[in-house]
């Protein structure tokens, strides 16, 4: 892929805007100077972190983690620069994302464990990076036109923490799409890593399945949370993840919970044989029981969805 020359790179024509938020705007443009199309998207210096106890992020941090990665399945950002009042991105043009494209087609299982893979290929490189994303679910997930999946938007990303620096800001818990949430956000938690990501993954994986339709679905934090205890019931009373009784909204409110919870065996629609128990490796309560991407890529379940 040819990259743009930074000497050139102010040469944008807008086309059409594409999506609008309160952190900025993404436009589909036109370059100038390398005649392809591409995505332009504006960071308000201004904009405020809503609803967050977390910091407002530098408004520079995408473009700064970003611009590090090269990697086939997360999207490529070809220049940026700032203004007085906004940082300006530019990136590879894609087609729609995965929700779109979900919602507009029917795929078979082959091509749902290549999309699992890709999916995974770019957790793995990002985490093989230190990096992690805070934002997986299928609106941050692109698709080029010729079916390659890539990972975007890396607004909410952030590196790893050093290990044993305890002067480290906290992180917000409410971070990322609700949807998408891990478990240990869901309960407060706000020392996290990169396992979040992993349970982020996991869901998209279900979406895949449920031709875009989430595994977990409320309006609110609390209703989160209890779709997932409905699923695999509490966490500490069965024993999955007893470490969560420390956390700080755990036990502030109780959930109504079933004598015995379906387990994603019988809670995924359209699942086919195995699915569910490659998915239970990483889709899991505890953050140390989650397998990493590299390992999932092994796993027997994706042999057939190689590309």
């Amino acid at each position: 892929m040819p990259t743009i020359d930074p000497r050139s790179s102010h040469k944008i024509q807008l086309i059409r805007s594409v999506k609008h938020g309160g952190f900025g705007q993404v436009f589909q443009a036109f370059h100038v100077g390398s005649k392809r199309p591409v995505a332009y998207k504006e960071v308000y210096v201004t904009s405020d972190y809503r609803g967050s106890r977390e910091k407002r992020p530098r408004v520079d941090n995408e473009a700064e983690l970003q611009s590090t990665l090269n990697h086939e399945n997360v999207v490529k950002l070809l220049d940026h620069w700032k203004e007085s009042d906004k940082v300006c991105l530019v990136a590879e043009w894609m087609e729609c994302n995965l929700l779109e494209f979900l919602k507009a087609n029917t795929i078979d299982e082959r091509t749902k464990k290549s999309f699992m893979r890709m999916l995974l290929s770019a957790v793995m490189y990002i985490h093989s990076e230190r990096i992690f994303h805070r934002d997986i679910n299928p609106g941050n997930i692109l698709m080029s036109k010729d079916g390659v999946m890539k990972l975007g938007d890396f607004g909410l990303a952030r590196k790893f923490r050093d290990e044993g620096n305890e002067a480290q800001e906290p992180f917000s818990s409410c971070a990322g799409t609700r949807e998408y949430r891990a478990p240990e956000m869901l309960y407060g938690l706000t020392f996290y890593d990169h396992t979040v990501d992993l349970w982020s993954a996991g869901c998209v994986c279900v979406d895949i399945y449920q031709n875009g339709e989430p595994l977990f679905h409320s309006d609110t934090d609390i209703g989160q949370l209890a779709q997932v205890v409905s699923v695999f019931g509490d966490p500490v009373t069965t024993g999955q993840w007893v470490e969560a009784k420390t956390l700080p909204d755990y036990g502030k409110i109780s959930f109504a919970t079933p004598e015995n919870p379906p387990g994603l065996l019988k809670s995924i629609k359209n699942s086919t044989r195995g699915f569910p128990e490659f998915l239970q490796q990483f889709l899991c309560y505890d953050p140390k029981k989650r397998m990493c991407a590299g390992d999932l890529l092994l796993q027997d379940f994706l042999a057939d969805g190689q590309r």
